[in-house]
């Protein structure tokens, strides 16, 4: 997500200004908390404005920036319809000044898994952005990059890697060794990583840790990130030991900041009990799995995507413990939340319906199997014609 930063003419003893410039730099800082003091401060110096201004436009969208920063989802999203309103009202509908306002708010949807507003939110702000007269690069790069990420979600993997590779050219042109082209690199060898291509994501994953630690410092909520998608490729491979120890140092920066209650600490949380299963490690693996699944269910919803993929590998354990009707339950479940919110034919659904049906079939219920089976059968070759 991107700050507003102060207009041209904000003068260096103004304290509104002052709060602004010191939570920008608390944001950078991965300080998210004082960040959010710091524009609160801000805001709180416009209370009883006459007419409303950019500042207060500002002030709102680095709130808005800062809550979704921490998984403050709900108060995010009033912050950014507040700031939304205000540019609408003091520049038009088709103003480029709305289009750091509808990029972040399309990321937010993004996060709570609603992927048809983030898209045209992102459309409209990628289109806003390509008519500038002078199209500022860096910005477009941004703008590109999260509605990469948009289609990745959806499974559309060929849109989603023409955009990718293209923020990624503007910004190793643009803003090179960058935290900017480290978010870069991350999600195209995410992407890659999703499609098989492990090979091909390594290095992008380990330059992206390389600029996040030099540029950020080894305890900023990035490098956590990075760690964490390493680790992922490490577990692949079958070095659980080295997985493990970089999900619990991952782990140990994002419990600081952004705390415990975001969607990216129940990730690792969840990746963690992937490789402790895989280690045999059952007792911990479970009680990573119910913790990312709590943190997930509070902050996004119970029927968000990642919500799913936490009843899934929950699942999977359970079936190894022997623990069949709980699994059973997960699954079922995890169903119901991706037909509803993923696309027909997206390789998590498929993947959950597999292990459904056997399951199905080793506690005796093959007719539920077949019925299943048919059903989705059915859905898919309908969804192709």
């Amino acid at each position: 997500m991107a700050l507003l930063l102060l207009p041209a003419g904000a003068v260096a003893d103004d304290f509104w200004a002052d709060e602004i410039r010191a939570g920008n730099q608390f944001r950078v800082q991965g300080r998210y908390s004082q960040a959010e003091e710091a524009y609160h401060l801000a805001l709180k110096q416009l209370e009883g404005l006459a007419k409303p201004d950019s500042r207060l436009a500002i002030s709102l969208n680095n709130l808005a920036v800062v809550c979704q920063d921490q998984g403050k989802f709900g108060a995010a999203l009033d912050f950014y319809h507040r700031a939304l309103a205000v540019e609408e009202k003091l520049w038009g509908q088709q103003s480029i000044r709305l289009a750091t306002t509808l990029s972040n708010l399309g990321a937010l949807y993004h996060s709570q898994g609603k992927y048809a507003d983030a898209e045209a939110l992102l459309h409209r702000a990628v289109a806003l952005s390509e008519a500038a007269p002078e199209p500022d690069h860096a910005i477009l790069a941004t703008r590109l990059n999260l509605l990469g990420e948009v289609y990745h979600s959806t499974g559309n993997y060929i849109a989603a890697e023409a955009l990718l590779r293209r923020s990624l050219e503007i910004r190793e042109r643009v803003v090179p060794e960058s935290g900017a082209v480290a978010t870069s690199l991350n999600n195209l060898a995410a992407l890659l990583r999703d499609r098989g291509e492990d090979t091909r994501a390594v290095p992008l994953y380990r330059k992206a840790l390389f600029i996040r630690e030099k540029t950020l410092g080894p305890n900023h909520p990035d490098v956590a990130r990075s760690l964490n998608n390493l680790a992922a490729l490490d577990r692949a491979e079958g070095r659980y030991g080295t997985a493990e120890e970089r999900y619990r140092r991952s782990l140990g920066i994002m419990q600081r900041e952004p705390g415990m209650h975001h969607p990216d600490t129940a990730s690792t949380l969840n990746n963690l009990g992937v490789v402790c299963q895989l280690e045999h490690k059952y007792a911990e693996a479970e009680e990573s799995y119910r913790a990312a699944l709590e943190i997930w269910q509070a902050v996004l919803g119970g029927n968000h995507p990642d919500v799913a993929k936490g009843l899934y590998n929950l699942a999977d354990l359970l079936i190894v413990l022997g623990q069949r009707d709980e699994a059973r339950d997960c699954l079922r479940r995890a169903l119901e939340i991706q037909e509803a919110a993923l696309p027909h034919k997206h390789p998590d659904t498929i993947k959950t319906v597999r292990q459904y049906v056997s399951l199905l079939r080793k506690t005796h219920r093959k007719a539920e199997a077949s019925q299943l089976e048919a059903r989705f059968r059915s859905s898919y070759s309908r969804s192709t014609r």
